[in-house]
Protein backbone atom coordinates (compact mmCIF):
# COMPACT_ATOMS: atom_id res chain seq x y z
CA UNK A 1 0.00 0.00 0.00
CA UNK A 2 2.68 2.49 0.62
CA UNK A 3 4.57 1.74 -2.03
CA UNK A 4 1.91 2.50 -4.67
CA UNK A 5 1.03 5.63 -2.82
CA UNK A 6 4.59 6.66 -3.26
CA UNK A 7 4.22 5.25 -6.78
CA UNK A 8 1.64 7.78 -6.99
CA UNK A 9 3.28 10.77 -5.60
CA UNK A 10 5.82 10.36 -8.06
CA UNK A 11 4.22 9.86 -11.24
CA UNK A 12 2.12 13.20 -9.66
CA UNK A 13 5.10 14.69 -8.98
CA UNK A 14 6.21 14.18 -12.98
CA UNK A 15 3.05 15.22 -14.01
CA UNK A 16 3.26 18.71 -12.26
CA UNK A 17 7.03 19.28 -13.25
CA UNK A 18 5.81 18.60 -16.71
CA UNK A 19 3.04 21.43 -16.68
CA UNK A 20 5.01 23.54 -14.73
CA UNK A 21 7.73 23.72 -17.65
CA UNK A 22 4.80 23.82 -20.42
CA UNK A 23 3.65 26.93 -18.15
CA UNK A 24 7.42 28.58 -18.22
CA UNK A 25 7.95 27.88 -21.90
CA UNK A 26 4.29 29.51 -22.34
CA UNK A 27 4.89 32.49 -20.26
CA UNK A 28 8.76 32.79 -22.52
CA UNK A 29 6.27 32.72 -25.86
CA UNK A 30 3.58 35.27 -24.23
CA UNK A 31 6.61 37.91 -23.38
CA UNK A 32 7.74 37.33 -26.82
CA UNK A 33 4.16 38.10 -28.77
CA UNK A 34 4.22 41.14 -26.60
CA UNK A 35 7.24 42.73 -27.40
CA UNK A 36 6.41 41.86 -31.19
CA UNK A 37 3.53 43.89 -30.58
CA UNK A 38 4.80 46.58 -28.61
CA UNK A 39 7.60 46.68 -31.75
CA UNK A 40 4.74 46.53 -34.33
CA UNK A 41 2.65 49.54 -32.23
CA UNK A 42 5.98 51.47 -32.01
CA UNK A 43 6.18 51.30 -35.72
CA UNK A 44 2.73 52.31 -36.53
CA UNK A 45 3.03 55.07 -34.63
CA UNK A 46 5.71 56.44 -36.28
CA UNK A 47 4.36 55.60 -39.91
CA UNK A 48 1.09 57.50 -38.43
CA UNK A 49 3.19 60.42 -37.54
CA UNK A 50 5.67 60.87 -40.47
CA UNK A 51 1.87 60.56 -42.51
CA UNK A 52 0.48 63.42 -40.44
CA UNK A 53 3.54 65.34 -40.99
CA UNK A 54 3.80 64.78 -44.82
CA UNK A 55 0.12 65.86 -45.17
CA UNK A 56 0.88 69.11 -42.55
CA UNK A 57 3.86 69.78 -44.69
CA UNK A 58 1.85 69.68 -48.74
CA UNK A 59 -0.71 71.88 -47.15
CA UNK A 60 1.78 74.70 -46.29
Amino acid sequence: MRNQLKMGYVEYEEIERGRLEELEEAEEELEELEDRVTLVKNTLFFIFVFAMGVAVGLHL
